[in-house]
């Protein structure tokens, strides 16, 4: 309906909305502004809902276009993007797998999901392929973190920097 419509409408100017409740919002509008003949421009053009929405809202139609997609993540990823662990692009990325692939990768990958990382998944990859990928990165992240290395190269870093001032200690001389 067209209270419906205002209220959305308002709270997406009046409000601090979450990611996801924009997601939803625009889902809502979406789905609001399908139902209504088709609405035509000066030329006599068909305006398409996601730029109708982008324009009613006053952000870009890829914008709306992402925020739609956000809808097909799981809630565990919808939380991730809520707390600002991932982006929206990771969030659009992700949800062209399926509930049940994303949901293996939450509970399989979480201590290695980042935006870096989801930017080299591809959504045609198989499972095994991405367990491969994030094995890469969980074994990078046990060799960065691994005490010894970081004792190691603190002394090494210091070992340089000392024979690099006796160096130009006796340069000077």
């Amino acid at each position: 309906s067209q209270a419906q419509g205002i209220i959305i409408d308002t709270n997406w100017v009046q409000r601090i909305l979450t990611t996801e409740e924009k997601s939803q919002s625009i889902f809502r509008k979406y789905t609001q502004i399908k139902k209504l003949p088709a609405n035509i421009d000066g030329q006599g053009e068909v305006i398409h809902t996601r730029d109708n929405i982008a324009d009613q809202l006053a952000i870009s139609g890829r914008q709306v276009s992402n925020y739609m997609r956000l809808n097909y993540l799981v809630p565990s990823f919808k939380e991730m993007i809520n707390n600002e662990k991932i982006n929206i692009k990771s969030g659009v990325k992700l949800s062209y797998f399926s509930d049940k692939i994303q949901q293996w990768i939450y509970d399989n990958f979480i201590d290695v999901i980042n935006n870096k990382n989801i930017s080299t998944l591809n959504k045609d990859m198989t499972n095994s392929e991405i367990e491969y990928l994030f094995k890469v990165y969980k074994s990078r992240s046990i060799i960065n973190n691994f005490p010894i290395e970081t004792k190691l190269n603190k002394y090494f870093k210091l070992k340089v920097e000392n024979e690099n001032e006796i160096g130009r200690a006796s340069c000077r001389e």
